[in-house]
């Protein structure tokens, strides 16, 4: 059995992190994302059905694919077309009968000013956009399904 240390170099997405939608035309990249709230849960392949029999616990069997979760806030801008409500709360057409789905990339640098870092990369769809008003700014909040997603790779040139 192999051992290894694990979470050894420590990051952070506030030293110059990037998040972008891309709806197969435009690419959007998010700024003044509120520092601490970009969260996000990956999908879960066949999550586990527990079931006990007379009265045991059983062991779980394999269910179906799960779905994971993105939120985030930033700072509220004007209401302007190009803004994350406007932007998040548009559907597909009625005759294409599929939610929206955006490709989201969080790049997470490697350190302040870093070229190199660690990308992953989710499909999801909006689940809840929320406006609210702050003491200091104004914020946005964002929440998604995530159906999909490639796990963190390294990556190299910003």
């Amino acid at each position: 059995m192999a051992s290894e240390s694990i979470h050894a170099d420590v990051v952070r997405f506030e030293s110059g992190g990037i998040l972008t939608f891309t709806d197969g035309s435009d690419t959007l990249t998010v700024k003044n994302i509120v520092p601490g709230s970009l969260s996000f849960d990956p999908p879960m392949p066949q999550e586990g059905l527990d079931y006990s029999d007379r009265g045991v616990q059983q062991a779980a069997v394999q269910g179906d694919d799960g779905l994971g979760s993105l939120t985030f806030r930033t700072r509220g801008t004007k209401f302007f077309a190009r803004n994350l409500i406007n932007l998040l709360t548009v559907s597909n057409p009625a005759s294409v009968n599929t939610m929206r789905e955006w490709t989201v990339t969080i790049k997470n640098p490697d350190y302040r000013g870093a070229t190199t870092g660690t990308v992953t990369i989710l499909v999801a769809r909006r689940k809840k956009v929320d406006f609210k008003a702050g003491t200091d700014f104004d914020e946005v909040g964002v929440e998604m399904v995530v159906r999909t997603w490639t796990a963190p790779a390294a990556y190299t040139g910003g």
